[in-house]
């Protein structure tokens, strides 16, 4: 076997490679080009999230974001006093959707603004 004369240490004067040891080299060569070869296919075939996994998520995102904004904060009712004079301050409640108002007297809630005004349960 004729020695590899393409070799940067060939051109060495003077050096004459062992064929053996040229033949190792190449294998090393081949090798490393092929680890490379795979290394650069596995981050190919790595999964990177698609448009439409992204719209997904941010989609849930913001109905999570939503479902917050309408039964935690902020709440159903808005809260506030009431005074009456001679009678003094009572706390009221009123209600974010419908707009009825509520006041809590002994024995519950008392709905405001008319005469038949009737107790609903405490929450």
């Amino acid at each position: 076997m004729k020695p590899h004369r393409d070799l940067t240490y060939s051109r060495v004067e003077g050096f004459n490679p062992n064929p053996a040891h040229v033949e190792i080299l190449r294998q090393l060569i081949r090798e490393s080009k092929q680890n490379e070869a795979d290394t650069m296919a596995q981050s190919n075939n790595q999964h990177t999230p698609s448009l439409l996994s992204r719209l997904l998520v941010l989609v849930v995102i913001l109905a999570i974001a939503g479902l917050f904004a309408v039964f935690v904060w902020p709440t159903r009712y808005r809260y506030d006093h009431y005074s009456v004079s001679g009678l003094g301050s009572f706390p009221i409640r009123i209600d974010r959707i419908t707009g009825e108002a509520e006041m809590l007297r002994g024995g519950g809630w008392l709905k405001l603004g008319g005469a038949s005004a009737t107790p609903s349960p405490s929450p």
